[in-house]
């Protein structure tokens, strides 16, 4: 008689799950924001010039509060190249991301883009997705709207004077330098996407 009540029970969680899964939206757009925990290897070239690369995460939260995209992790990893630090010039930004909903269900996305300043958008793509986001495509667009107060740690350098254990500004950090910083960011994602 257990044995029924437990399966019984079984079949209704089952049938619940099935029941969730069918309401994920299948289509629409959303703004997520977030606050993006950062770990970058920065060099620095001559010319005002750094590239760098390394790792993002965080978790989204939707402008209504709840609803597609709301409480998924993401981990990015990626890198960028910015020519001219003062105006926030980015020749070429390209980020690689995978967003886990509670259930483990993934979405993944891809960003390339150049941007004059840092407060422009970067456009990218949604590129698939497992589980109930499976065959999901779309379009999203990011952008980073505050100021970052990065922590930095010199990791090598050409003589031993220009490698600091900080500096108050990447500006200030000598050519040839290799650091590493860590520090949050503001994110802005907008995402439209389909679910066949």
């Amino acid at each position: 008689m257990a044995a029924i009540a437990i399966s019984c029970g079984l079949v209704v969680l089952f049938g619940f799950g099935s029941i969730a899964q069918a309401q994920v939206q299948k289509s629409g757009k959303v703004t997520l924001k977030a606050i993006d925990h950062i770990i970058l290897v920065v060099q620095r070239f001559p010319e005002k010039s750094f590239i760098s690369g390394g790792s993002t995460s965080g978790v989204y939260v939707s402008e209504p509060g709840g609803g597609f995209g709301h409480g998924m992790a993401y981990q990015c990893s990626g890198g960028e190249e910015v020519s001219d630090l003062p105006k926030g010039v980015f020749p070429m930004r390209f980020w690689g991301c995978i967003a886990r909903d509670k259930e483990g269900d993934a979405i993944f996305t891809i960003t390339k883009c150049s941007m004059s300043s840092s407060t422009d958008w970067c456009g990218g793509n949604i590129v698939g997705g497992t589980g109930k986001y499976a065959g999901i495509t779309g379009t999203t667009r990011m952008q980073w709207p505050a100021d970052t107060n990065f922590r930095r740690r010199c990791v090598a350098a050409p003589k031993d004077e220009d490698c600091k254990a900080y500096y108050a500004s990447g500006m200030k950090v000598p050519v040839g330098v290799t650091y590493e910083i860590e520090g949050e960011e503001m994110e802005i994602n907008e995402w439209e996407w389909k679910i066949p």
